[in-house]
């Protein structure tokens, strides 16, 4: 009786995601044209010397040759020698580009920010990550939905790539995060965004600053978006609107990337928010149950591998509608291992995200609990 319950509510979580991903944003009518208003890009950086220059070639072609475009590059204590790489293709920019590269006095990420919005003047800011790859006229896509909508912010998705078994379990988590992020957008509640795909007006910067909780490594992203009513973001998640970026290529990397990413859980404001990531946690612990009883059965025909394979049937068949609008093929055999796994992994980040442990990120030692500054 109990495992018909769990597949009910895992079910029932299911459709309320989908019914939030359905009311999403669709994607504005492309004679819709922006106003020619300059555009600030804000890039922070550490170490990124391998991927700079590609990522100023796709600035470079991310508006219309009549938008100017200032670019931010905010340097967070490099040990490498991208800043000398800037410097030397400078030059190289198109006429409505200029450059801009700028030092942090404190090291950390979210300072670096705070140095490239204080440069910033122009109508319109965009952020984004020095790893990650642009699409041609990305940018303009991006005015055209929020002139369309009359926004203040648009929020938009951030894909993983890679090769491999590894690398496409980090996808497929991913894509299911943005899938997570795009529900509660629609429900005027975020609780999670990706900073390195925003656009918002200039006028707004004074609650991105405000919005920011210092003692926490990462979430500067997340905490402005719940700092922001409904009414003042909109959001398109399709691929047409994505960016990428690389996974991660060692299991250390991944792990401190993810204990970065669940520090700032905490700190979620909204009943909602821990409504859900209470649901979540109690239904894991089910699934987890029920995976342990399965082992123990020795015999593949018993109710509890019938559970296993409605559960993962029940995630495949909601992941490959929303899949489809990033044209994303989901492998079987992977997302079967994901469907079956992730109620451990999610658990076990969920409690470490509670205990005061310390983890290494860009060169640098942070710790999940929070403090004054949390980097050392």
């Amino acid at each position: 009786m109990w495992m018909l319950l769990l597949l009910t509510l895992w079910l029932l979580l299911f459709l309320w995601l989908d019914r939030g991903i359905a009311e999403g944003s669709p994607e504005p009518d492309s004679a819709t044209i922006p106003t020619q208003a300059a555009v600030d890009v804000i890039v922070p950086f550490r170490n990124e010397a391998g991927h700079l220059e590609q990522l100023l070639k796709d600035l470079y072609t991310s508006v219309h040759p009549n938008r100017a475009l200032h670019l931010i590059l905010v340097d967070d204590h490099s040990s490498d020698h991208g800043s000398h790489m800037i410097e030397s293709v400078r030059g190289l920019a198109p006429e409505n580009v200029s450059i801009s590269l700028l030092n942090t006095d404190i090291p950390g990420k979210k300072r670096a920010l705070m140095v490239g919005l204080d440069r910033s003047e122009a109508p319109w800011v965009f952020l984004t990550d020095a790893d990650c790859r642009l699409p041609h006229g990305h940018i303009e896509r991006l005015l055209m939905l929020a002139e369309r909508d009359a926004s203040e912010v648009v929020f938009t998705p951030v894909l993983f790539q890679g090769n491999g078994l590894f690398s496409t379990l980090q996808s497929l988590e991913n894509f299911n995060t943005q899938a997570v992020t795009e529900a509660f957008l629609s429900k005027g509640k975020p609780m999670m965004v990706n900073g390195a795909n925003i656009l918002f007006r200039s006028k707004v910067k004074d609650i991105y600053l405000r919005s920011q909780h210092w003692g926490y490594p990462g979430g500067d992203d997340v905490f402005f978006a719940q700092a922001l009513t409904r009414a003042q973001y909109t959001f398109c998640y399709t691929k047409r609107y994505a960016v990428t970026t690389a996974t991660e290529t060692n299991w250390r990397a991944f792990f401190n990337q993810r204990m970065r990413w669940v520090s700032k859980a905490r700190s979620y404001p909204e009943r909602i928010h821990l409504a859900f990531t209470a649901l979540y946690g109690l239904l894991s612990l089910g699934f987890i149950g029920v995976f342990i009883q399965a082992i123990l059965a020795g015999s593949i025909w018993n109710t509890a591998w019938l559970v296993l394979v409605a559960k993962w049937i029940i995630d495949r068949s909601f992941h490959q509608s929303w899949a489809r609008k990033y044209a994303m093929a989901i492998p079987l055999g992977a997302h079967i291992l994901l469907s079956w796994s992730y109620p451990f992994y999610s658990l076990i980040l969920g409690v470490l995200s509670f205990i005061p442990l310390r983890f290494d990120w860009k060169g640098r030692t942070f710790s999940n609990k929070p403090a004054t500054e949390a980097s050392v």
